[in-house]
């Protein structure tokens, strides 16, 4: 699969970030299912929330873990702009996080890793969750060769 260069991406997402909660109905399905299928016994005292978007997973986070400091990063500045939630803001690259190593015990991503190289994506997700730390993620992924999905 061929992925569009990455500014293209990006402002396509620039573009989209004031009407795309109107249209995220299959996102928000995604994401409310992914925080579903969390451990019951996990703790997070350090969420990454990569790939962020408009921040819809912030209340989820929150609900489920409320003394946890959030980190919400997303490629397009515009849909960090709409996040209502309290947490920090970071723009950012999947592929290149700007946070140290060892530094997050939750690594979420709801949709978005398809825009990006997965090894180097997942490579960083390794490079800043603790030891312990928890990677939840979902993404989309072209069919298997017989057609039947992924």
């Amino acid at each position: 699969m061929t992925r569009p260069p990455k500014a293209r991406i990006r402002n396509s997402f620039e573009r989209a970030a004031p009407s795309y909660d109107d249209a995220a109905v299959v996102q928000r399905r995604v994401c409310a299912r992914l925080a579903a299928g969390l451990p019951d016994a996990l703790t997070a005292s350090r969420i990454l929330d990569a790939g962020c978007g408009t921040g819809f997973a912030q209340s989820l986070l929150y609900q489920r873990f409320p003394t946890a400091h959030a980190i919400a990063l997303d490629f397009a500045p515009a849909m960090l702009r709409r996040i209502g939630a309290p947490c920090c803001r970071l723009a950012g690259d999947l592929e290149h996080l700007p946070l140290a190593a060892n530094s997050i015990n939750l690594y979420w991503s709801s949709l978005a890793v398809q825009w990006c190289d997965l090894p180097r994506a997942l490579t960083e997700a390794h490079r800043v969750l603790t030891t312990g730390g928890h990677l939840a993620l979902v993404c989309l992924a072209p069919p298997r060769p017989d057609g039947t999905g992924s």
